[in-house]
């Protein structure tokens, strides 16, 4: 009786080679940095997705001991919570998160926007639109960045401020319902302006402040301020940070003042 025949081995399976799974690898990679950026995924590795304040650099700081710029920006109007004012009054203790809430409330993050809606307003991200005439429905205003922080003399928080879209002024900003959020405006300024990401902002402020005090040609005209432009879920070390420093060029109020003279002097002359 013949013998059944045995099933031949089969060949085992061929695996790719390691170097096209290495390309296969970057191009996923690379895939993912073109794409992540563009969805809300992106937020988490910092893109920031809103309207941020327009500004020219003037200089470079080039004998700073850390790199930073002197800026111009142009007039703004803000949405401001300051801390201890108001009925409901923000606490100091729970400032950041309490201020955030209120101020969140008013642009209508979270919902149905705490404002009095005046005018459409143009499609911004993430929605911008009237509901109607003051006294009806609330009008949703477009997210920018930075969150600015204000910090008084004992290095804590003392107010939160939302830069409004560069197309909204004083006089069609919608009215806040919540009387903690103020409308302020804002007005041209130099500021001396540092960027990080993860280190201690007290820490990268007071250097700034130390280098100013010995820099002839700027003058501090106020209080450094934080700026933030990512939500709290954005890896750290992706996100932006800056301190800023309001200043006046010292060079350039000299020379006004000798101009000033010297049309002065031309005027007894003639």
């Amino acid at each position: 009786k013949p013998s059944p025949s045995l099933p031949s081995p089969r060949a085992p399976a061929s695996r790719p080679p390691a170097r096209l799974l290495l390309l296969a690898g970057l191009a996923v990679s690379l895939s993912l940095l073109l794409v992540l950026p563009r969805t809300p995924m992106g937020i988490v590795f910092g893109t920031i997705s809103v309207e941020t304040p327009k500004h020219s650099v003037i200089r470079t700081l080039a004998n700073a001991p850390f790199v930073a710029e002197l800026r111009a920006y142009p007039p703004a109007v803000g949405a401001k919570v300051t801390a201890g004012e108001g009925k409901d009054k923000v606490s100091a203790e729970k400032f950041s998160n309490e201020a955030f809430g209120v101020l969140a409330k008013y642009i209508g993050v979270f919902g149905k926007p705490m404002n009095k809606g005046k005018r459409e307003m143009a499609m911004t991200a993430p929605v911008v639109m009237e509901g109607g005439e003051a006294g009806g429905e609330g009008a949703a205003i477009a997210m920018t960045a930075p969150v600015v922080m204000d910090m008084d003399d004992g290095m804590k928080r003392s107010s939160m401020m939302f830069l409004l879209p560069a197309d909204i002024t004083m006089e069609t900003a919608p009215v806040p319902l919540d009387e903690r959020v103020k409308l302020v405006e804002v007005p041209a300024r130099k500021e001396v302006v540092r960027k990080f990401s993860t280190e201690n902002a007290e820490k990268m402020a007071k250097e700034v402040m130390e280098f100013l005090g010995k820099e002839d040609s700027l003058e501090v005209k106020g209080r450094w301020s934080l700026a933030s432009y990512n939500p709290p879920f954005t890896l750290p070390w992706f996100r932006t940070n800056e301190i800023h420093v309001p200043v006046e060029e010292v060079a350039a109020v000299k020379e006004t003042k000798a101009e000033k003279a010297e049309t002065s002097e031309k005027a007894e002359k003639a």
